[in-house]
């Protein structure tokens, strides 16, 4: 063993120095260039046999791929070895040079053919350990069996730690190369094809492991001549040698890449050759449209399923069938002409049809005909495409009904009202349109709630439908607001239209009073109606506007009213809203005015005043508030002249407050609903009297009995808040509205007033002089004051002091006057 040993290893057994080696820098770099070229094509071919699933195209390709991997490790080896220059002529064993290369094919073949054919997916790491092992062991193998092949006159040992070493670098880095190959194929299906990157990385790795190997190897070899041997100028090899393996190792390289290319282009060709008329089937089949080809005979060679589901039909009783569209297309005799025409100059027809399903009915589809026409014979085919539009179509419908129906009654909406009504026009000249409010709807939905809301408009809509003929048009235009569009006369010939159209509307009305049946409630309603006619240069948007003026006229006029449409109406309109906006102008320039009416007692003395909105405009005159306030109750306008009447009433309280005769009156104003219940109005009643210190104790809110019904317990409390602030309250128009000895019981009102309508007649009406007489007890055993309204004439006053009322308003004493004219009653 020892002997074995010290003929292999260098353990000083020898008495001289190993003879001196170089190495040719060039032929080194050439060396690891082509150990670098070999391997990337090896592994580009490798990624051949990766392509493969046949176990013989894969062995054959695998072999492939290891002769060339192993012949580009031996070139490497051989180049290295002629790159080592010492000074004693040198030669090689042939048979062991060729021997060499076996083991560095074995190697390559084994660690990548351990990958390409493990069963699963993802290969195990002890795979790749073993893979790089071999790869090493063949690696070095090769490299000793090659530097056995020397033949010259020296001894060959081995540094025992270098040696080592370098079957650990081979073995080490072969690990490495197997990783990193590993990697590359996880990455190629990840990506769903090789990557050339990854490939060449792993080239770069083995070509490292090769040269690693084989110059560690040269540095452990030691080499004892005797010096007779030593021969300076002796010729080491030939220049040629090397040039001619690169060469070679290019060449196969070369084919090998060009073969790899060539035969993945011949895959890729043969797969979709392969492609059968069975797999051709399965793809028409995954198309959603319909699929047909005809040939020129007209005979169906192949169709998809949609096919059947669109026509009804098996594919049986389909295929085989002559090329008869007008078989199947609804009012087909115009279209197959159409197309036949069309495929004369163009190759395609395209357009909506319905074909016929095998029940009868149609379906409506997009038909495509294309005619497709051969280089090489006279032969043509025809393909047509057929998708099915019915979820189209009754998205379409649902949208359109979206669009013109009304949700809750199933009615005809505003616009299609408006459609109607254009296309009634353009028809003719004649006809009416009836615009019908629901008086109180918004009572009923609030009390009963939107669902019994929505069953009454449900019930409405019916009866009004059932009350036309089928030529008129019954629409839902808004919440509670119906239309009905007419296209016939409601009179005679010589008779009175509009008076015929307003006994019409007044049938109407009759109709629609009987009661509708809300679950276990019966509810009762009355409509107010604008109506106008349709007539020649009027367009629809123009009727609904002249229909709504027309109804909003009925609103001002009553629940239950019915007003035609007239060309004085729009002018009043117009007027009104002229009015409306210089109304709001002289809010905000101050151009209305606060007039006083005296209030006095028993011995004719003023003791306060109501204050009343007059306005003097600059350009109309007077205008009676009997014009103004209920304008500006419609338009919102109420809460702003409200506030200019606080603001106005407590700039006089403070007047007054500095002239001793005027100091303790009392100043009355209105408060309307609106701006009562305006959720700041505490807050900015409270913000008005700390402008104005020491005067809210004069100041004399009046409110009807409509405001405290409105929402009691809010009101209530409202007051008591204003109360604490020393804020006076009278009821107004006492005894015309909802009286309700409960809720005087709860409110703080310091008086109530006696409305005119009792006190101009009581003289000849013992039953208001009575209604008079019991407001007066009332008030006292509830300790308030009583002020009479409307006192005209002296038997009033005596009359009312008779009855218990010590305090008066109205003409007998004064009208209502401007502040300086008040101040001089006072005087």
């Amino acid at each position: 063993m020892n002997s074995w040993l010290s003929a292999f290893f260098d353990f000083g057994q020898f008495g001289n120095l190993p003879l001196p080696a170089h190495y040719h820098f060039g032929l080194v770099l050439l060396s690891y260039l082509t150990a670098l070229t070999g391997s990337y094509t090896a592994l580009r071919m490798l990624d051949r046999a990766r392509a493969y699933t046949e176990v013989e195209t894969k062995t054959i390709w695998l072999v492939v791929t290891a002769m060339i991997g192993g012949i580009a490790v031996w070139s490497m080896h051989f180049i290295g070895m002629m790159a080592y220059e010492v000074p004693i002529p040198m030669s090689y064993s042939l048979s062991l040079t060729l021997l060499s290369i076996i083991p560095a094919m074995i190697g390559v073949g084994i660690t990548f053919g351990l990958q390409i054919f493990y069963p699963q997916q993802h290969v195990p790491n002890w795979v790749c350990q073993l893979g790089g092992a071999v790869l090493g062991a063949g690696i070095g193998a090769m490299h000793y069996i090659g530097m056995a092949a020397m033949l010259m006159p020296a001894e060959l040992r081995y540094d025992p730690l270098l040696f080592a070493l370098s079957i650990v670098t081979a073995v080490g880095l072969g690990i490495v190369a197997a990783y990193s190959y590993r990697a590359s194929i996880q990455r190629a299906q990840d990506r769903e094809k090789p990557s050339s990157r990854s490939s060449f990385f792993t080239a770069i790795v083995i070509s490292v492991a090769i040269s690693g190997m084989h110059y560690i190897a040269m540095f452990a070899a030691r080499l004892y001549a005797p010096s007779s041997a030593i021969a300076p100028s002796a010729e080491m090899h030939s220049d040629w040698l090397p040039v001619v393996i690169v060469v070679g190792v290019c060449i196969l390289a070369f084919f090998g890449f060009v073969a790899s290319r060539i035969d993945l282009k011949m895959v890729r060709n043969l797969r979709l050759l392969r492609m059968s008329g069975a797999q051709l089937y399965e793809v028409i089949g995954a198309i959603d449209d319909a699929v047909m080809l005809f040939n020129s005979e007209r005979k169906l060679v192949l169709c998809n399923d949609a096919v059947s589901n669109i026509l009804g039909y098996s594919q049986k009783d389909i295929v085989n069938r002559q090329l008869l569209l007008d078989d199947y297309l609804v009012d087909g005799a115009a279209i197959i002409l159409e197309i036949r025409e069309t495929l004369v100059s163009k190759p395609s027809w395209r357009g909506e049809v319905n074909v016929r399903h095998s029940d009868g009915h149609p379906v409506p589809v997009r038909l495509s005909v294309s005619i497709v026409q051969y280089n090489d014979s006279n032969e043509h085919h025809y393909v047509i495409l057929m998708t099915d539009l019915t979820q189209q179509k009754q998205s379409e419908a649902h949208i359109r009904q979206l669009a013109f129906e009304d949700s809750v009654t199933a009615l005809p909406n505003r616009r299609a009202l408006l459609d109607e009504l254009d296309r009634l026009l353009k028809r003719q000249h004649y006809g009416t349109l009836l615009l019908i409010d629901i008086d109180k709807f918004k009572a009923l939905n609030n009390t009963m709630g939107t669902k019994a809301g929505d069953d009454f408009l449900r019930q409405f809509g019916a009866r009004l439908r059932a009350s036309f003929d089928d030529d008129c048009v019954v629409a839902r235009v808004a919440s509670n607001e119906f239309a009905v569009a007419c296209s016939k006369r409601f009179s005679s010939a010589g008779s009175d239209e509009l008076h015929e159209i307003r006994n019409a509307c007044r049938m109407l009305q009759a109709e629609i009073a009987e009661p509708f049946q809300l679950r276990d409630y019966q509810h009762s309603c009355s409509v107010t109606m604008g109506v106008t006619q349709l007539r020649q240069g009027v367009d629809a948007n123009q009727l609904m506007i002249e229909a709504s003026l027309a109804l909003s006229q009925a609103k001002k006029e009553g629940p239950a009213s019915v007003v035609i449409y007239y060309q004085g109406l729009a002018t009043a309109i117009s007027e009104r809203v002229v009015l409306e906006q210089e109304l709001r102008a002289a809010i905000s320039d101050n151009e209305l005015r606060l007039y006083l009416q005296p209030q006095v007692d028993t011995d004719g003395k003023i003791i306060g005043a109501e204050g009343l909105l007059r306005w003097p405009h600059p350009t109309r005159g007077w205008i009676s508030p009997g014009q103004f306030i209920p304008l500006a109750e419609e338009s919102g306008l109420i809460v702003a002249l409200g506030d200019w009447v606080a603001d106005q009433a407590l700039e006089i309280l403070e007047r007054w407050q500095s002239q001793p005769h005027l100091a303790n009156l009392i100043l009355s104003i209105n408060v309307s609903a609106p701006q009562f219940q305006q959720p700041d109005f505490t807050s900015k009643m409270r913000g008005r009297m700390n402008q104005h210190p020491g005067v809210q104790s004069r100041l004399k809110l009046e409110l009807t009995e409509s405001v405290l019904m409105e929402n009691i317990d809010s009101t209530i409390d409202t007051l008591h808040q204003l109360k604490q602030h020393g804020v006076l309250f009278a009821l107004d128009d006492f005894g015309t509205g909802y009286s309700s000895l409960s809720y005087l019981m709860r409110i703080p009102f310091d008086t109530l007033k006696i409305d005119v309508a009792f006190v101009r007649d009581m003289h000849e009406s013992a039953q208001k002089a009575a209604i008079v007489r019991t407001i007066t007890e009332l008030s006292r055993v509830l300790s308030m004051d009583t002020i009479a309204e409307g006192v005209e004439r002296p038997e009033q006053r005596h009359q009312l002091e008779s009855l218990g009322c010590h305090i008066y308003q109205g003409f007998l004493y004064s009208p209502a006057v401007s502040l300086e004219e008040f101040e001089k009653l006072v005087g």
